[in-house]
């Protein structure tokens, strides 16, 4: 659906009608805002989450025109670039232990935990890759 966008619109349309008839509802349309924001969204589920979408709009709504707030769409998460997906042990350990020891503030007992390792087994993996 992300690379024909204006099947969004036409997908929409379709629900539209399929649930202000199934619900009784009298919705004439989205608004152009709304409609801005379905051809935004990236739809990682698809069509399916479309139909839930504007299905649960038309429920929530009191309005004869569907609006961008009646859209509850999950924000998209920031895809983190990734150069070279790291699979070296050594390194992805450093990783979990530094994002470990930054979550828990340097609190070496609540970085062990995160981890799922003891306190000692944390001192001697910082000892041993120099952190």
């Amino acid at each position: 659906m992300r690379e024909r966008g204006e099947d969004v619109l036409l997908l929409a349309d379709y629900f539209l009608q399929r649930y202000t008839h199934k619900y009784k509802k009298e919705i004439n349309g989205l608004s152009r805002e709304a409609k801005q924001k379905l051809m935004r969204y990236h739809w990682p589920g698809n069509v399916r989450e479309l139909q839930h979408a504007i299905e649960r709009a038309i429920i929530l709504s009191d309005s004869p025109l569907l609006k961008p707030a009646n859209f509850m769409l999950q924000p998209q998460p920031e895809k983190k670039m990734n150069t070279d997906e790291v699979l070296n042990l050594e390194q992805l350990e450093r990783n979990a232990i530094e994002r470990a020891m930054k979550r828990s503030e340097g609190n070496l007992s609540r970085a062990a935990e995160y981890l799922g390792i003891t306190r000692y087994a944390l001192y001697r993996k910082l000892e041993k890759l120099g952190l």
